[in-house]
């Protein structure tokens, strides 16, 4: 018996699903050929009924046991909170009875798995959401998915260091020589200048034209 996680991602809007499969069959030739997914998402499901060549289907780490599998369908869940991602069709992060794997991270192996699966994707396809509005629904689920979190100590001090470092670089604009620094040179100089003809009577006395 074979027994493995995999992701399906679907072409034409990005979204995905992990989950785990045990087989008689080799994975290479199970998954996407045998056997496609056994979400409970009614839309995955009318999805793949219509066309399930509309979907990529990746194999992200093979077992030795079943045991083994779930553990790892579970590890994979939690890191990505699946259940939470507005972009997965998974309803909810699979939990195995018995072990408590929170925090341990997916192996290496399975991380370059799953960030080659999705950049083979938006290389071949583009990215799924360019162009793209989020919903009213898509909205309301990302800010649920934010209520409640907070930055670790580490975090909050890394932003403060990027902030407090982070000097603007003085430009001169070539149009009327004005000197500066920040948005509002990139805002009111440059291609958007009129030069100093175009200048107010209270900048020209200011600049003491």
């Amino acid at each position: 018996m074979n027994h493995y996680t995999y992701n399906i991602i679907n072409k034409t809007n990005g979204k995905y699903y992990i989950g785990m499969r045990s087989s008689e069959v080799n994975p290479v030739e199970d998954i996407g050929i045998n056997y496609f997914g056994s979400s409970k998402s009614k839309e995955l499901n009318e999805e793949l009924n219509k066309d399930k060549s509309n979907f990529i289907y990746h194999i992200i780490e093979t077992y030795d046991s079943r045991e083994d599998a779930y553990k790892g369908e579970e590890r994979i869940h939690k890191n990505f909170n699946v259940s939470k991602d507005p972009m997965s069709y998974n309803i909810q992060n699979a939990g195995y009875s018995g072990f408590d794997r929170h925090g341990i991270p997916n192996s290496e192996e399975a991380k370059q798995k799953i960030s080659k699966s999705m950049k083979d994707y938006i290389k071949k396809n583009g990215h799924w959401k360019q162009g793209s509005v989020d919903s009213e629904e898509t909205k309301e689920n990302k800010r649920q998915a934010q209520l409640g979190r907070k930055h670790s100590e580490e975090t909050k001090d890394k932003i403060r260091q990027a902030i407090s470092g982070y000097k603007h670089e003085v430009k001169t604009c070539p149009k009327c020589g004005i000197s500066g620094k920040g948005g509002n040179m990139k805002r009111y100089h440059f291609d958007n200048c009129g030069g100093v003809d175009n200048f107010s009577y209270y900048q020209k006395r200011k600049m003491g034209l």
